[in-house]
């Protein structure tokens, strides 16, 4: 039997005990500008050679996507383009049984030049490919980044452009080039870009770059959603979480 409505801890509340607040999505900032730089060096084709940038696992899963564009009572689809970004923090990039640690979804309204930042809970209730009810985390540690994908696109019903995924200390390590100069930034790239695993062509995380930029992190909206728990898991409450990234506009 479901429960109560409950919603989730607000993110956007700085809290003592969490010393890497906001370091995702700084980090998303900090990456793209690391390409930049790197687009006017040298070390442009290396680190091409050496980063896993356009994975094709990542980029197969996003093409198996289903999301429904039926109407919903009382609300009405935006027109506006959005950029959809799943960010995913793992202990090991690839390993036998990798554990998630963390996922948030980065909604990008490129029309209105706004973004809105969500914490996912791991134990989100998804359906994998044969049908099986199971949770987030559970998804991942079976089938890594790629298996997630169309699971959670279904759940949330939010069609996920592109997928970066990282280890904790990764973002961290990008999150303190924050402010560095472009020689920095260019010196640590290869070995940074090295461990993060995306979807993304460098054209593509240098368009990312140019959308989100302008933004600024202290301008991403951090919102509470709407979900439903029960023995399963964490259940996405779509409409609520539509309209809180601007997909649906309340008539």
């Amino acid at each position: 039997m479901l429960k109560k409505r409950e919603k989730f801890e607000r993110i956007d509340v700085p809290r003592d005990n969490n010393p890497y607040r906001n370091i995702i999505g700084g980090a998303v900032v900090v990456a793209v500008c690391i390409v930049v730089a790197l687009v006017c060096s040298t070390l442009w084709n290396r680190v091409q050679l050496e980063s896993h940038l356009g994975d094709h696992a990542l980029h197969s899963a996003l093409a198996q996507q289903k999301v429904s564009s039926d109407d919903v009572d009382g609300y009405t689809r935006s027109q506006d383009e959005f950029t959809s970004v799943l960010l995913l923090t793992t202990d090991q990039l690839r390993g036998d049984a990798p554990n998630l640690q963390s996922a948030s979804l980065l909604v990008v309204d490129k029309t209105a030049g706004s973004g809105t930042l969500v914490k996912l809970p791991l134990n989100t209730v998804v359906t994998d490919a044969a049908g099986n009810t199971t949770t987030l985390a559970e998804l991942f540690t079976k089938g890594g980044a790629e298996a997630c994908v169309a699971p959670l696109a279904a759940a949330s019903n939010i069609k996920i452009t592109h997928v970066i995924l990282a280890t904790q200390d990764t973002w961290e390590q990008i999150a303190n080039l924050s402010g560095s100069g472009a020689q920095a930034l260019v010196n640590n790239s290869g070995k940074l870009l090295s461990t993060l695993y995306t979807d993304m062509k460098p054209s593509q995380l240098l368009e990312l770059a140019e959308t989100v930029q302008p933004i600024g992190i202290e301008n991403l909206n951090r919102v509470d959603i709407e979900t439903s728990e029960d023995e399963a898991g964490t259940t996405l409450d779509q409409v609520s979480l539509g309209q809180s990234v601007g997909l649906l506009v309340r008539n």
